[in-house]
């Protein structure tokens, strides 16, 4: 059995900086029971509803980025959350959606 790594989740200090989750986890899994349930909310039945209807909407015409012009066409696309990660701006293309999520976490 192989010894395992850390979890991919972050933990927000009271000074608002984030660190690594200090958890180790079995290879072959991303996340502890924590973080994993974190992801899961965020990431769950209603953000797949609204991801396969926009990918509906693409797929009959490529949509605008929701924020920059790039044309989204494809499944090479994100659905972008707002600043505080509770609602959604719409498509996105990829490098808008991991620079505002790079950024994001910098800002801490």
């Amino acid at each position: 059995m192989s010894a395992g790594r850390r979890c991919a989740g972050r933990l927000m200090e009271r000074d608002g900086r984030s660190r690594a989750c200090p958890e180790i986890i079995p290879a072959g899994i991303s996340y502890c029971r924590v973080h994993y349930g974190q992801k899961r909310a965020k990431y769950g039945a209603d953000h797949r509803r609204r991801r396969r209807d926009y990918q509906g909407r693409i797929n009959h015409a490529p949509i605008k980025c929701a924020s920059c012009p790039t044309m989204l066409t494809g499944t090479d696309w994100d659905l972008g959350h707002d600043d505080d990660g509770q609602n959604y701006v719409g498509p996105q293309c990829r490098p808008c959606n991991r620079r505002d999520g790079a950024n994001k976490l910098n800002q801490r």
